[in-house]
């Protein structure tokens, strides 16, 4: 078949419409671009593809991520060069988010790049970006330190708990220069939610997370972008339209709000101590006190 296409586009003096139907049943939509590329190869149409942007989209823990469909739905109808690519790790539970030893957090984020190298080596692929929710953000972090294939041309992040301290200066050589014409030296572009208290919990409970998903990153590479919005408010309809497509394929990025960003004071000192320290003198001074013999 790819023979057959070949000797008809090099045949034809205009250009054609060739459509491939895949039955794909259950499986992923990386398989469905693995195809196209193998026809690619074997058909010798390199220099005749117009090639896609991929979209990697990465959801958060406790969820099947049902809005990665419909964002990626949003997306694709905004902008045809756009190909979105769900890429999952399963479900999460809260136990292994929150456990800060062991391989439960690499082994998610291993998961996500066994499932997304190829779109790397697919010549049917032009350039490679991400969207990531809440834990996801940590995979794309953990993915930048770790994998040397690992490059993006646009990085978009959402409800992060990945580490305010992050050292993204380190990994710059990995991330294409949007050159925004109104924030010409960003390179991450990080939507933070004013009623999101899910990122500020997971730093209090736990090592290894951060609240730049409520506070931002407030690094000169990163646009924090702030919207009235909760831990799951940046899947409502055209959110992803107004904000991700443009960041994504244009050279202006949309605007957030300017006011009620700061959070209450009772939230920001959860930011400075940790759960465990106070269970461990919680513990402490009930001990003290058996000791005592005032219980």
């Amino acid at each position: 078949m790819a023979e057959v296409i070949r000797t008809l586009l090099l045949a034809s003096p205009n250009a054609l419409d060739v459509q491939i139907w895949i039955w794909l049943g259950n499986k992923r939509e990386t398989e469905a671009l693995t195809f196209l590329s193998e026809i690619t190869e074997r058909a010798k149409l390199e220099p005749l593809v117009v090639r896609s942007h991929a979209v990697v989209l990465i959801h958060g823990i406790r969820t099947a991520a049902g809005w990665r469909e419909r964002i990626g739905n949003e997306i694709e109808q905004a902008d045809p060069t756009l190909t979105p690519i769900p890429v999952g790790y399963e479900f999460f539970d809260v136990l292994r988010f929150l456990t800060p030893i062991g391989p439960g957090r690499r082994k998610a984020a291993e998961t996500v790049w066994a499932k997304m190298k190829s779109l790397y080596d697919n010549p049917n692929i032009g350039g490679v970006s991400v969207i990531a929710h809440s834990f996801g953000t940590w995979i794309v972090g953990y993915l930048l330190v770790n994998k040397k294939k690992a490059r993006f041309r646009r990085i978009i992040l959402c409800g992060a708990v990945l580490d305010g301290r992050f050292d993204w200066e380190s990994v710059t050589d990995k991330i294409d220069h949007p050159n925004f014409e109104n924030a010409p030296n960003t390179r991450i572009v990080n939507d933070c939610g004013t009623q999101d208290i899910w990122p500020i919990f997971a730093k209090f409970m736990t090592w290894g997370y951060g609240v730049s998903g409520r506070w931002g990153f407030q690094n000169a590479l990163v646009r924090d972008r702030f919207h009235n919005v909760d831990h799951g408010g940046f899947f409502k309809a055209g959110f992803a339209k107004e904000h991700w497509v443009p960041a994504l394929t244009g050279t202006v990025l949309s605007k957030g709000i300017s006011e009620g960003i700061d959070p209450p004071s009772w939230i920001s000192i959860l930011t400075i101590v940790k759960l465990p320290y106070l269970i461990v003198a919680a513990v402490l001074v009930w001990l003290l006190f058996i000791a005592r013999g005032f219980l």
